[in-house]
C-alpha cells in the first residue's frame, strides 16, 4: 500500500518485493507437509496456499506478516528442519491465526514453541 494514499495496491517497492518473495520460495504441498483434516477445507476455502523456503529466506520472510497475510500464503520451512506434520501444521495455524479472526481459536501451544525451537536450532547451523 502507497503511504497516505489509501490505496490498497501495492507500490512499486512492495511489487519488486513480492517478486523476490516468489523467486526464493517455492509452492509447499499441503497434503505431504500438513496432517490431512478439516485444516485442508479451511486453507481452500480461504485460498490460501503454501510455500516453502530455505533457512535464510524462511528466516527473512516468516517475519513479513503482512506480506504473507496479503498473498494469502502460509510459508513453512523446507523440510531441512526436520519438522513433524503437527509442528508444520502448529506454524500454519499460527501464521493464520494472525489474519483469520476465525481461526484464532486454532493457535496451539506445545507444538508451536517445539517447531520454533527446532527452527532456531536448525538457523544456529546454518547462518
Amino acid at each position: 500500500m502507497e503511504i497516505g494514499t489509501g490505496d490498497a495496491t501495492p507500490g512499486l517497492a512492495e511489487r519488486i518485493l513480492d517478486l523476490l518473495f516468489l523467486a526464493t520460495t517455492s509452492p509447499g504441498n499441503a497434503e505431504r507437509l500438513l496432517p490431512a483434516s478439516r485444516w485442508h477445507a479451511v486453507m481452500r476455502t480461504s485460498h490460501w496456499s503454501v510455500r516453502v523456503a530455505g533457512p535464510r529466506w524462511f528466516m527473512i520472510w516468516s517475519g513479513d506478516h503482512v506480506r504473507l497475510a496479503r498473498r494469502r500464503v502460509i510459508l513453512l520451512p523446507r523440510r531441512w528442519v526436520g519438522l513433524t506434520r503437527a509442528e508444520n501444521l502448529a506454524l500454519a495455524q499460527d501464521q493464520l491465526a494472525r489474519s483469520e479472526p476465525e481461526a484464532r481459536q486454532l493457535r496451539p501451544g506445545l507444538a508451536l514453541r517445539e517447531a520454533q525451537r527446532r527452527i532456531g536450532r536448525a538457523l544456529s547451523r546454518h547462518c
